[in-house]
């Protein structure tokens, strides 16, 4: 029974959390959001295979540092001991590991910017559908409901994990991290539709109106 609970909060703890983030996600930054947004409606099938080429790169990425980690470590513990034995300071235990460890995280960064700016994207997608369907229009509403129905579907056994949850990541990548390194690149993002600053301000006026009525 400890274990049914463990699982069942750690997920709902994740869900809060994922939601949560890419609400503010999509409030404080609408201009790549839109931007995301925007590529994922006019090219969604290229939108998964630049997740899919980004996420390559970054296991690429991986692989460079794990080959070049254990010489990294060697002189890092070098370093360490010198700098212990001059300044007069303790180690603690699996200190060289841990500081090995930690360069790795910004290989990861990319890839994970996209996938919350995409996920941001994608609650939008939602919300611009489910507000038609409401019986009060609630842009701030839609938008959380969007966001808690996305994190939930990623955690329903099989196809949340196996095909939900892959495609509509490596979706998000893409579209959240061409976003950000194609800021102007509107007319071939979305096939000559409005710029994205100009859709992130319309996207932005009903929550800033909808938090302003609350």
């Amino acid at each position: 029974m400890a274990t049914v609970y463990a699982v069942t909060f750690t997920v709902l703890g994740l869900v809060v959390m994922y939601s949560s983030l890419i609400v503010w996600t999509a409030l404080v930054l609408p201009a790549p959001v839109a931007r995301a947004r925007a590529r994922l409606e006019a090219r969604p099938v290229a939108s998964f295979f630049a997740g899919l080429g980004f996420f390559l790169l970054t296991v690429l990425a991986y692989v460079g540092f794990l080959i070049v980690r254990n010489l990294w470590m060697v002189a890092l513990t070098d370093g360490l001991q010198w700098s212990s034995d001059r300044l007069q300071f303790g180690r603690f235990y699996n200190d060289v590991v841990i500081l090995a460890n930690c360069a790795a995280w910004p290989l990861a960064a990319p890839a994970m910017v996209g996938w919350i700016i995409g996920g941001a994207a994608f609650a939008q997608l939602f919300a611009a559908r489910a507000r038609p369907l409401m019986h009060e229009d609630r842009p701030l509403l839609a938008l959380i409901l969007g966001a808690f129905v996305e994190s939930f579907a990623f955690f329903l056994p099989p196809v949340g994990w196996f095909v939900f949850l892959p495609v509509i990541t490596l979706m998000s990548i893409g579209a959240g991290l061409l976003a950000i390194l194609q800021p102007h690149a509107h007319s071939k993002a979305h096939g000559g539709q409005p710029s994205a600053k100009s859709a992130g301000a319309r996207e932005q006026q009903p929550y800033e109106s909808e938090l302003a009525s609350s």
